[in-house]
């Protein structure tokens, strides 16, 4: 599984997940698979991280999968069209979600939960 969570910053599976989607600093790609883990850049960020990394959109990454606190109603829509799975967080850190990712502790997203 290809998973990715916003966070604020990469804090070696102690990330906070970042309170929203879109306005994220970064995101954590983890492939579950082959355990690679990657932080990426949010090119849309209002936040300045000033690293000279090229930075990228979810629409960039190769992704099934997205667990999140909260995202619009249009974000939800496109992402469910191009058949990635959108789950809501259950913890704060990164460690936490992906575990109960792994348990098949996590609930699809829904709009009325923002």
């Amino acid at each position: 599984m290809k998973v990715c969570i916003p966070i604020i910053r990469k804090e070696n599976g102690t990330s906070v997940v970042y309170p929203h989607l879109a306005t994220a600093p970064l995101y954590l790609y983890c492939d579950t698979e082959t355990g690679r883990i990657e932080e990426i850049n949010n090119k849309y960020s209002p936040f300045k991280n000033g690293e000279p990394e090229q930075k990228l959109t979810l629409n960039d990454l190769d992704i099934d999968t997205l667990v999140v606190f909260s995202m619009g109603e249009s974000a939800l829509s496109h992402f469910k069209q191009k058949g990635i799975k959108v789950l809501k967080c259950l913890e704060k850190t990164v460690t936490e979600n992906l575990t109960a990712l792994k348990n098949n502790e996590l609930k699809y997203f829904l709009i009325s939960e923002k």
